[in-house]
Parts: C-alpha cells; structure tokens; sequence
C-alpha cells in the first residue's frame, strides 16, 4: 500500500500542474469542490429527473449492470460472492484481496454518505473498474481450471468477447452510449436513461450543416458548442444557447440535443430539417428557423 500510494501521488502530482506550486492545499481544494461538484442540471434516471446530489444510492449499481456487457456481469456476481465467503473464511490470509474489494467498495461508500453529486451516468467512477473485472476473472479462471481444455476454454473466451465486439461496432462512433441487454440495449434505455450527454453527435450534424446550409448562416446551439465550432465551415457562426432570450435573435439554424427533452420543448413548431440516430434512437435535431 505504501507503494502504490507513493506511486499514485508522484503520478498525480507530476500530471496535474494545479498542484505544482501548493501540492497539499490545492489537492485538498480540489477534493472539496469535487465531493460538491457545481453541476446545474439535472440527470435522467429510471425515467424519472433528480438533483445530482439527491439520486438514490441504486444509482450507480443500477448503472454498472445495464452499461457493462452481459458477461461482466454474470462473471462479477460469483467472483465477488466467492471472495466475500473467502475473506469470512480466511481473512488474515487475504490481504490482497481486502485491499481489492475495498477498492470497489470505499468510493462507493463515500458516494453514499457525502452525497457527492454525481452526473452523467457512472463516468465519475470509472477507477473503480480494475476490481470488478478482476473480481470477474476470478470466476473466469475457477471456469478454466475446471474444464481443463484449451479448445473450450478459447470458444468460451471468444463468447465473452462478443457482446462487446457487437456493441462497438454498431454503435461506433458512439460506443459510451451501451446499454446492455438486460434493459433492452440502446433503444430500451433511451427515454429512461442517459444517452449522448457529452454531444458526440453535433459533428455528424454540423456535417450535414456544411454541405446543406448557405454562406454565413447563423446556427443557434443548445448546450457545449465545441464539437461544432471545430467542426464547422470557416463562415458558418455559431452561437452558444445562454437563455430563453437568445431564441429571440436572428438566426437561421438551432441545433438541439434530446438531453432533458431540449428537443421538444425549444422552437416546438420549428420545422426538423435532419435528424442524428443510431439503432434508431434520436440523438439531436436541427431545426430551420422561419424568417
């Protein structure tokens, strides 16, 4: 442990330059604002809408079994119910594996007592995965070892790999919107989960926008305008979606996403020129504004 945590600060500290001049109150600074961190939205969660700070504590385990693929799941279970009964058992002889469910299992706790905000699905928590796809080896490997045969063992590898294999190709480019099966994938999760909340798919609209739109047209953009501004053609402008008084401007296009319905409920009578999808699921819209 002394190790690793002297690893991990060296890391940290010669990756994050915020720490550089006041290593220990700067980290410190950080780790309040982070435990409280400003988000002004709201997040979508089992068809129902909550202040970051006020999800249920199902939240991230909900999330973790319908957004990793099948297999992790069915293999996570036992690994962790079998290393649960070890550490009952035996638990002076598992060190490693204290440290290895603690891992998993003291982020979570500190999510539940603080009431840390927490948005945009799971994506907050993604240092705790080493442990659960460890956690779900151990059932892999206890599966080896009893049947013994290389040729089953790689057919049952290959099986494993096939959901992910599917879930990227067919979402790709828009791989971290997986939804597993057990909520009925993509178009299951749509209206109660959420979906493209980092805005991918304003580039494959702002596409449509340089080849169909004319010179110098002004485009009106809900949420972060990055992915278009660094997508868009030289003359197109773009401009940042700030208020209910920024629909009174004079613009051409307004490029909105399905986040918290944004999508039917700005310029609802607008006409939708095109329309962003995958698997079927709407992702953003443009409208054309009537002069």
């Amino acid at each position: 442990m002394i190790a690793y945590f002297s690893i991990a600060s060296l890391t940290t500290f010669l990756a994050w330059p915020f720490l550089w001049d006041s290593p220990t109150y700067h980290f410190l600074e950080a780790f309040q604002v982070m435990t409280v961190f400003p988000f002004e939205g709201v997040v979508r969660f089992m068809g129902g809408y909550y202040s970051p700070a006020a999800l249920p504590w199902t939240f991230i385990p909900v999330l973790m079994l319908i957004q990793f693929t099948e297999p992790v799941i069915l293999l996570f279970l036992p690994g962790f119910v079998s290393s649960i009964w070890s550490l009952v058992r035996h638990f002076s002889d598992n060190k490693k594996l204290i440290i290895l469910i603690a891992w998993f299992a003291v982020p979570f706790g500190v999510f539940l007592l603080l009431h840390s905000n927490v948005y945009d699905n799971f994506r907050q928590f993604f240092f705790i995965l080493p442990p659960i796809f460890v956690l779900a080896g151990v059932t892999l490997d206890q599966i080896y070892r009893r049947i013994r045969r290389r040729d089953v063992n790689l057919a049952i590898t290959i099986a494993l790999l096939i959901p992910g294999i599917l879930g990227i190709v067919s979402l790709h480019p828009y791989e971290y919107i997986y939804y597993n099966s057990f909520v009925g994938g993509i178009r299951g999760a749509a209206a109660n989960f959420e979906t493209d909340y980092w805005l991918t798919s304003y580039r494959e609209a702002t596409v449509y926008l340089n080849a169909n739109i004319p010179a110098n047209a002004k485009i009106l953009v809900f949420g972060n305008t990055f992915n278009v501004d660094h997508n868009a053609r030289k003359d197109l402008r773009i401009f940042g979606f700030d208020s209910e008084n920024a629909i009174q401007g004079d613009y051409d296009y307004v490029l909105i996403s399905t986040r918290y319905n944004a999508h039917l409920t700005i310029l609802p009578d607008a006409e939708v020129i095109y329309e962003v999808r995958k698997n079927g699921v709407l992702l953003c819209v443009i409208k054309k504004l009537a002069k």
